[in-house]
């Protein structure tokens, strides 16, 4: 039987919050409070407990100590990366001031999906294309 592995979380992303549009930090799994779950971000602003990795995208954990469970952060995951089939995270478009693009968290991937101009697929090809021009 094949089990897929986890994608290896990017450790550079500037993944937005869900809920308060703020820049996320990145979290190794091995931290205090992580409860064994792998890495991902975190908003950290105070009270908010959103957190993003690519396989769950935006998540809370909810529960205890070694009974902590994903629950899905309602409306806020509903793009995957067509190669790797797992959750885009909302990002700032360095090249349009106020814009937001979505990104893969996949370490090395590059595909993006703009809403804006409609244009989607990996960065190179988009800045080929005219159509976006940014990078991680």
């Amino acid at each position: 039987m094949y089990v897929e592995s986890s994608p290896v979380l990017c450790t550079h992303l500037k993944p937005i919050c869900a809920r308060d549009g703020r820049i996320m930090k990145y979290q190794p799994a091995e931290s205090p409070g992580d409860f064994g779950f792998e890495s991902s971000y975190h908003c950290g602003s105070h009270g908010c407990s959103v957190r993003y990795n690519a396989r769950d995208g935006y998540f809370i954990l909810n529960g205890a100590a070694k009974h902590t469970y994903v629950v899905q952060e309602p409306g806020a995951n509903t793009l995957q990366c067509p190669i790797h089939n797992k959750w885009l995270h909302r990002s700032k478009d360095r090249n349009t001031a106020g814009a937001n693009i979505w990104r893969c968290g996949v370490k090395g991937c590059n595909f993006v999906h703009d809403f804006a101009s409609n244009a989607h697929g990996e960065t190179a090809e988009l800045t080929n294309a005219g159509k976006i021009n940014s990078a991680l």
